[in-house]
């Protein structure tokens, strides 16, 4: 209890010392300010800093900004119960200023409530897309009476708890508030668009019109030789169900390409996309071309023709500096070996070895073996690496 009271007493004093009361100053030589900088800061557009020293002595950094009383007793008084006391004291301080700060007249009070006048939106809506109904609130934080009015009630009614969605474009609507204190009126308006709702035939007329079957790599419509990426839903909402014509080449749901094997010719398959919504369906096909697969002696080719090494950093093939990222294997399935020119410069792995600073750049060729079966073929890539600084 004694320590109790004894951190009552420090945390009253020190509040009292906050509050500038002539009860319980601190002794002058507990607080030593340095204001040399003060003033320089000041004509530098500087916040003012001072150096302070504690009641232990030693040395803080204040920014100018005086601290209360309670706020000051808060920062030396450690005992819970104490420190509860002074936080429910600082809470009763901040209500009565938010008291004194509050709006006094009819006027003043219909002009706050205004100014904090908010509309109250479901999930996902905005001032600028409006789907489903608003919240408007009937009274202002500071007592005021608020009434609506929609500028087109067969949209959106007064109340905002009825929102009708065009079905031809998208409708702006203007609610006006009248935020009254006795008798005393200010106005706000508040400007939403309300966003169109398709009728289920326009929803699947809008996405069979957008749909498209995702392709990977360089395929076509013309070309397939990968996966499909086949949409289940239209932008609109509709629903979208796959039916492949032969689900031997091309799976119904896209996820499976089967080529032909060489020899047997390229496959033509029919996708067709049904689209649904509430019990309004339409349909629309693709004809696409499956490539047959390539000889041994093609995929080792078209991985010729694709093969690329990766730089690191900002290097190209006219200054490399860091390691280089060499493939092992072609889209094709073509094995990549690589051998090196100068491994004492740049080895088969990628690793770069930079010459000595003075001793010049160097060059190395770097040959891609591609192997595929019983076929192969080869691609040189020539890169200059530079010499360390």
């Amino acid at each position: 209890m004694k320590k109790l009271h004894l951190a009552l007493v420090s945390a009253l004093a020190l509040s009292l010392a906050g509050s500038g009361s002539a009860l319980a100053k601190p002794p002058a030589e507990k607080h030593q300010t340095n204001h040399s900088n003060k003033g320089q800061d000041k004509r530098q557009g500087k916040i003012s800093v001072e150096t302070v020293k504690n009641d232990d002595g030693n040395e803080v950094k204040s920014n100018g900004i005086k601290k209360t009383g309670l706020e000051n007793a808060l920062d030396h008084v450690k005992n819970p119960t104490a420190r509860a006391a002074i936080q429910r004291a600082m809470e009763r301080q901040k209500a009565k200023k938010e008291d004194q700060e509050k709006p006094q007249t009819d006027q003043q009070i219909a002009a706050a409530d205004a100014a904090k006048l908010q509309i109250g939106f479901a999930a996902g809506d905005t001032l600028n897309s409006v789907t489903q109904s608003l919240n408007l609130p009937a009274t202002g934080k500071y007592g005021s009476t608020i009434v609506w009015t929609s500028s087109n009630t067969a949209v959106i009614s007064s109340d905002g708890k009825t929102v009708v969605r065009p079905t031809d474009a998208d409708v702006k609507i203007v609610l006006t508030a009248v935020v009254t204190k006795n008798g005393v009126s200010v106005t706000k308006t508040f400007e939403l668009t309300v966003k169109v709702k398709f009728t289920d035939a326009q929803i699947v007329a809008a996405d069979k019109a957008a749909l498209a079957i995702g392709f990977s790599g360089q395929d076509t419509v013309t070309s397939v030789t990968y996966a499909l990426s086949l949409p289940a839903t239209g932008a609109q909402g509709s629903h979208i169900a796959w039916v492949s014509s032969d689900p031997g080449i091309i799976s119904n749901d896209g996820k499976t390409v089967n080529r032909p094997l060489n020899g047997q010719g390229d496959a033509v398959v029919t996708l067709t996309a049904t689209l649904s919504s509430n019990g309004v369906t339409d349909t629309k096909a693709f004809t696409l071309i499956v490539k047959q697969q390539l000889t041994d002696a093609e995929k080792a080719a078209a991985d010729k023709a694709a093969l690329q090494f990766g730089f690191g950093g900002t290097d190209n093939a006219s200054s490399v500096t860091l390691k280089l990222s060499l493939p092992s294997l072609g889209l094709n399935g073509s094995v990549i070996l690589w051998y090196s020119s100068n491994p004492e410069t740049v080895k088969s792995d990628g690793t770069v070895i930079r010459p000595a600073a003075g001793t010049g750049d160097k060059t190395a060729t770097l040959t891609a073996v591609l192997v595929n079966n019983a076929a192969f073929d080869t691609k040189a890539f020539t890169v200059t690496v530079k010499q360390l600084p």
